[in-house]
């Protein structure tokens, strides 16, 4: 988990310094690995790195890019059929350009993609984050990214399909569809029991969920002027979703009976 939600001062790596980072971002993972990178190819020692942290139960999630440059090469198609081969879960976004590859409890912000290239001697640099930071890396693929989630397939490249199939296979999935799915599975997995404000319905910190608290530091200041138990709430603290909760019960029924 991260460490009580504290901001954590970034550090900054370059060139071969970034590469070794990444890799302890995936040889220390113990739940989960999120690489997300617009362009993809084999790159060995992070396979290898990759099946190491799978053979310890650790899921591992790629994320690339939805357009012809990453699923019309043959490098790309290559990489992405290993990553299937292998049980490793490959989800594609329209548009993407971000770049970074984290764990449970750590991360790296980079201009590295996960290419052959890139990896043998380019100039790169990578911000390291954690904390505070690391939970706003999460927000960011939970609820924004995956939201745009398509599935990749490993057949002619969008430009080279149909005006109007390319326009179905960029249009983003709609929130409580596979998309959001996939933001709430990655939240359970990166947060562990996540646990929501009762008011303003966001993600609380890890310390803030570990210490079994349903308001935001924010909204608790505001609910400690009355302190009243039972003041109607907006969101259910288990599941995010609007209900009307209390401080005192604060789950909706379906998360409080199930």
């Amino acid at each position: 988990m991260n460490s009580e939600g504290a901001t954590t001062l970034p550090q900054i790596f370059t060139d071969n310094n970034v590469t070794t980072k990444i890799l302890e971002v995936i040889e220390t993972a113990t739940r989960q690995i999120a690489v997300v990178s617009p362009y993809i190819d084999r790159v060995g020692h992070v396979e290898q790195a990759l099946l190491k942290a799978k053979a310890k139960g650790v899921r591992v999630v790629i994320v690339t890019r939805l357009d012809g440059a990453v699923i019309g090469g043959s490098g790309s198609k290559e990489a992405l059929a290993w990553f299937k081969e292998n049980g490793i879960t490959v989800k594609a976004v329209p548009s993407l350009h971000a770049k970074f590859y984290m764990n449970e409890s750590q991360g790296v912000i980079t201009s590295m993609n996960l290419l052959r290239s890139s990896w043998a001697g380019s100039l790169e640099l990578g911000v390291s984050v954690a904390g505070s930071q690391h939970d706003q890396l999460i927000a960011y693929l939970t609820g924004h990214v995956m939201r745009l989630v398509s599935e990749p397939k490993a057949g002619p490249s969008v430009g080279q399909a149909s005006k109007s199939a390319r326009t179905r296979s960029l249009r983003p999935v709609r929130q409580g569809s596979n998309g959001g799915g996939l933001g709430q599975l990655f939240k359970t997995l990166f947060f562990g029991n996540a646990k929501y404000c009762i008011r303003c319905g966001k993600t609380l910190s890890s310390a803030d969920a570990q210490a079994d608290k349903v308001l935001c530091a924010k909204d608790y200041r505001s609910w400690a002027q009355y302190k009243n138990p039972t003041f109607k709430e907006k969101h259910c603290t288990s599941c995010g979703k609007r209900a009307e909760t209390t401080f005192s019960r604060p789950e909706c029924d379906d998360c409080y009976f199930g």
